[in-house]
């Protein structure tokens, strides 16, 4: 949805303008041939966002899964491709002041003081040094002003919601300004861990941002800025644990561990949603997520002559991972993983882009080249099922009285060395006052290269081999006592691993995208009254993403190809009433080749017990949708705004196998009925906003309702399949209301009171669901309801 800027008392009834920088020059809203939403910061104070997630119910076909360590941002169902974001492109770009943040992690960035925010919809390569197929989300700060000044903002509310934003501006002499801004939040979590008692989705974040401004020369401008952020939170709670395939490895098998008795996966299941209200309880405590990234960068805008400028951006990026414990739930039921040294990540990247226009404005180009150098390393993990990797069967194959005691760790690393280069250029030409024509090229080069390694913990015929009056079976398992196995085998951790085994690949991908598009501005008197202004356009635009590796665990690197899209949009922007009501339209169809998607497939080898993950590639799919922004002033100090969505997404070919649990042999499978993941068939959010002032103050009261229909989370075959895995793997569609009533009591002061989720609607956000071996789906709880108080004061 799309709030609009206030309408102020001298402009009557009719709505402002909208300045948007989405084609790289400043133009009306309503003159930009293309799907593109805009917040301003006074808009994002108004409505009271504070999270780059809480724009998903404003605007359409957005998705940013809340709440997420990540920033999983997808637009018109394109987004990271999940669990796979060390090695794959993002689809969607988020950019602060020109620079692109390349992880996901970290990426939902605090809104201390932002300028605004552009969601640009549909591929964008022409335009932007790193090409994205999905979309972009450009964010611009608010610069150093040249006279001392700031604010302080507090945001207290349930949960125990403390944050505080603050932002000074500070001349420094003649040309050179300076502004400092910091955030903290802090937020207990909406959940308790049943065991633990662990605060779960909790927030604790601290980000500060130094910017300078340098004001060189009347054509030379510089901006540098110095950005940190460190996320110190818990795990994320989660829920609604169901056993959807019984015949799964997991249940069938009867699996159990050392620290749960001879309590069964459907036995936690039941447990959690009878006992614990359908929270998972954790195993280990200190799960955490924790980041510390700091980020620089250097812009130069150096105006060369009247209508043309050239401009310099320079960034570095450096992004660690401390030591962390992911485990997962549940207690006496743990599979998870254990970092055993810090990841890392650094990049650099380096854009040059050269704009104007010719004869009085007819003819616009941007020019630009694009270099970037990616150096990651994920650090050592280990990922294990159960205490550690130590799991046992107790199915009517074992004998009364003993446990087929089994081993599954394995301890890996990975590294990435990736280069991008790019050339890009658009044109934009005004054969008439009325009609416009658009064309632009860019060429990529992406190398990928990643280098593996992995130890596998010892088959249990060694791993427990000085075990007392154990009975090994080379090749399957070891029996051993119910004795034994619950008080002896944890002796043997951490359990021997076997030889490490390096992999390395790399390889070039190249790319050349076209987009075209044309445009026409009726004159207004074309309608007569009925219209005050109207543009139709059309767009055809080429996606691309490069391809890559993925290591399947099963000793080599798996490649999987570049994902291309054709992309065509038709679009309408609208203005009538007087200038009262703005409607804003665009219809999209979205043709792929070899959509990149991320799978999970049981573990061939007959003794483990667990599942492969890695990037595949389906054949041919299609997303085709709409999408609408109204907004419309009705009456003196009224604003309603509404912003809808339709998406529908197939897949026209999608080949994946099975492994037959008995002869591990690859079954093929045919994906192509299923439905695409992470896409609603529709959304809706709906805004009324009513400004009045009285002998008090200036007043606004928002009342804001988004729905959003049912998303399909799936990933692995199975989960399609079987109709009660399906049923759990999709989550509800849900409606939320939210509330805010805002007092200006003067210039410099002002208070509000606000709600979210006003009606505790208890729903999902993503979620994950393996049936071939778990054989069971757990989802992401979203935030009950959430109230508080916020004072502004600016000076």
């Amino acid at each position: 949805m799309q709030p609009v800027e206030s309408v102020e008392a001298e402009t009557g009834l009719a709505l402002e303008e909208i300045i948007v920088t989405a084609r790289r020059h400043a133009e009306s809203l309503q003159d930009a041939p293309l799907a593109v939403s805009v917040l301003t910061g006074e808009v994002l104070r108004d409505v009271g966002i504070t999270n780059l997630a809480d724009i998903t119910e404003r605007v359409p076909n957005l998705q940013i899964s809340r709440p997420s360590r990540n920033a999983n941002v997808y637009i018109r169902g394109l987004g990271p491709t999940r669990g796979s974001g060390n090695v794959t492109e993002l689809s969607v770009g988020v950019y602060v002041d020109d620079v692109f943040l390349l992880k996901p992690h970290g990426q939902i960035i605090d809104l201390a003081e932002v300028e605004s925010i552009q969601v640009l919809r549909g591929p964008q390569g022409t335009l932007f040094g790193k090409n994205t197929t999905g979309g972009a989300l450009v964010l611009t700060t608010v610069k150093p002003a040249p006279d001392f000044g700031g604010f302080a903002r507090l945001s207290a509310g349930n949960d125990g919601r403390f944050n505080a934003q603050a932002g000074l501006d500070m001349p420094l002499r003649d040309g050179l300004l300076g502004k400092l801004t910091v955030s903290r939040v802090r937020a207990d979590g909406f959940f308790r861990d049943p065991v633990h008692g662990t605060e779960l989705s909790d927030e604790n974040r601290l980000g500060g941002l130094l910017q300078m401004r340098w004001l060189a020369s009347t054509r030379i401008t510089a901006d540098f800025s110095l950005y940190y952020n460190r996320i110190r939170e818990n795990s994320l709670a989660l829920g609604d644990c169901v056993v959807t395939n019984p015949e799964a490895q997991v249940p069938a098998r009867a699996l159990i561990t050392p620290v749960s008795g001879f309590r069964r996966m459907s036995d936690f299941c039941e447990a959690v949603n009878a006992q614990h209200g359908g929270v998972a309880p954790y195993h280990d405590v200190a799960a955490k997520f924790s980041l510390d990234a700091a980020q620089a960068s250097l812009n130069l805008n150096w105006e060369l002559a009247e209508n043309h400028k050239l401009k310099s951006v320079t960034a570095w990026r450096e992004q660690q991972a401390p030591d962390t414990s992911q485990i997962n739930p549940y207690v006496g039921f743990p599979a998870g993983e254990r970092a055993l040294e810090d990841g890392n990540s650094r990049y650099f990247s380096q854009e040059y882009q050269l704009s104007g226009d010719f004869a009085a404005g007819v003819v616009a180009y941007t020019l630009g080249l694009y270099y970037m150098k990616e150096d990651s390393d994920n650090g050592t993990k280990d990922f294990f099922l159960g205490e550690r990797g130590i799991w046992g069967s107790v199915d009517a194959a074992v004998p009364v009285g003993q446990v087929a005691a089994l081993t599954n760790v394995e301890r890996t690393g990975l590294e990435i060395d990736n280069t991008t280069r790019a050339a890009y250029a658009q044109l934009r030409w005004d054969v008439t006052d009325r009609f416009e024509l658009t064309a632009g090229l860019r060429y990529g080069r992406e190398q990928r290269k990643l280098t593996t390694h992995r130890a596998e913990g010892l088959p249990p015929h060694q791993a427990y081999a000085d075990l007392p009056g154990a009975l090994h079976v080379p090749g399957t398992a070891s029996l051993l006592s119910h004795d034994s196995f619950f008080n002896e085998s944890p002796s043997v951790l951490p359990l021997p691993l076997g030889p490490t085994q390096w992999l390395a690949a790399d390889e070039d991908f190249e790319s050349l995208t076209p987009m075209l598009s044309i445009a026409y501005r009726f004159p207004e008197q074309a309608f007569g009254n009925i219209l005050d202004g109207l543009m139709l356009y059309a767009s055809y635009t080429e996606g691309y993403k490069a391809g890559g590796f993925s290591d399947f665990a099963q000793g080599e690197l798996v490649p999987f190809d570049e994902e291309q899209i054709d992309s065509i949009e038709l679009g309408a922007k609208v203005e009538t009433s007087d200038n009262r009501l703005r409607v804003n339209a665009a219809f999209f169809s979205m043709r792929y080749r070899n959509m990149q998607l991320f799978v999970a497939r049981p573990d061939p080898h007959p003794t483990r017990v667990g599942y492969l993950q890695g990037v595949t590639n389906a054949g041919e799919s299609t997303i085709d949708g709409a999408e609408v922004e109204v907004t419309w002033v009705p009456a003196e100090g009224w604003t309603i705004d509404i912003a809808a969505s339709l998406a529908d997404g197939s897949f026209e070919e999608f080949d994946d196998y099975l492994i037959d649990p008995v002869s591990r042999d690859a079954i093929p499978l045919d994906r192509a009925d299923e439905d695409l993941p992470s896409l609603p068939e529709n959304s809706l959010g709906l805004g009324v906003q009513y400004q009045w002032n009285n002998r008090f103050g200036d007043w606004l009261m928002r009342f804001d309702a988004f729905h959003r229909d049912r998303i399909y989370w799936g990933f692995d075959a199975l989960t399609w399949d079987l109709p009660l895995a399906r049923e759990h793997a999709t989550t509800n569609s849900v409606t939320v209301f939210n509330g805010r009533l805002k007092w200006v009591v003067n210039d410099r002061l002002s208070l509000a009171i606000w709600g979210r989720n006003l009606s505790n609607e208890v729903y999902f956000d993503g979620g994950v669901g393996e049936q071939a071996n778990l054989g069971h789906v757990t989802k992401i709880f979203s935030p009950p309801r959430r109230y508080g108080v916020d004072l502004h004061y600016s000076f």
